[in-house]
């Protein structure tokens, strides 16, 4: 009997061994489906991690391009601003030219208003002497114009006073109506 009960016993723990290895089996499958789980879960992690990297990816392609078209713009915008200073500047040196120009209008208008004085007292200076000329030149012509010995009739009429024909009255007292 022995041998049965040895052959019992040994069927004993064989089924135990059986029964904790099924029990391994049963928490072996449990902790495989739990990491199929995670595995899973894992997955989709990692799907909308590159989802999300890939998003990201676009945002940095569409942020670089954002960049390059400010720096562009910036660039554009320099340009712009030295074209700018530049006209700024050439709008200083106009100002400063005119304001020289102007100061140089002011003194030819000086010089002419002094020249334009001048010449109306030049002006008048020769109507002066022209007068003057005129005035000599009858008063030469005039003693010509009589034969020798009347000049004294002439100075004797150019006493006289004048009638209102333009003659010299007969006397010394005036004209007769």
């Amino acid at each position: 009997m022995h041998a049965a009960a040895h052959a019992e016993e040994k069927l004993q723990r064989s089924q135990e061994q059986l029964q904790a290895l099924r029990e391994q089996l049963g928490a072996q499958e449990e902790q495989s489906q739990g990491l199929w789980h995670s595995l899973a879960r894992l997955q989709d992690e990692l799907g909308a991690t590159q989802a999300r990297e890939q998003q990201s990816l676009q945002q940095l392609s569409g942020a670089k391009e954002t960049i390059q078209g400010l720096q562009q713009e910036a660039a554009s915008n320099r340009k712009h601003l030295a074209e700018l200073l530049q006209r700024v500047q050439d709008m200083a040196t106009l100002q400063a030219e005119l304001a020289q120009a102007q100061q140089e209008k002011a003194k030819q208008e000086e010089k002419i208003a002094a020249y334009e004085e001048q010449r109306q007292q030049l002006h008048w200076e020769l109507r002066k002497l022209q007068g003057s000329q005129e005035q000599s030149k009858q008063e030469v012509s005039v003693p010509q114009a009589f034969p020798q010995g009347t000049g004294s009739l002439l100075s004797l009429s150019l006493s006289l006073p004048l009638c209102a024909t333009g003659r010299p009255s007969p006397s010394r007292r005036g004209c007769r109506s």
